[in-house]
């Protein structure tokens, strides 16, 4: 059995669109179009960071390089990547994947 490679705990910002399919007035679109519903946050193990893509898996197995959960957030999306350490931060992580 090789050595298994280790990979870095982080949390990703980034933005996404907002599409409604519903009707709606006018004055309760400009009041729910906000910033905030674009941005999300995404927590998992950095498998990928280069110029055109951030890839994170969500899980991963204990005794072998098996991954699943997989999510490809392209560069220009990205806000922010924040590496998770503390124990709180790392339950993040933990809370993610079984919530799955």
């Amino acid at each position: 059995m090789t050595a298994r490679k280790r990979y870095t705990k982080v949390e990703v910002e980034w933005l996404d669109s907002v599409s409604e399919g519903r009707w709606s007035d006018l004055e309760t679109v400009m009041r729910e179009a906000t910033y905030d519903a674009m941005c999300h946050r995404t927590t998992g193990y950095l498998l990928v960071k280069n110029k055109d893509f951030v890839l994170l898996a969500g899980s991963r197995g204990d005794d072998s390089e098996m991954v699943a959960d997989l999510m490809q957030i392209p560069r220009r999306a990205v806000l922010n990547i924040r590496e998770l350490s503390t124990k709180a931060e790392l339950a993040l992580l933990e809370l993610g994947r079984h919530r799955r």
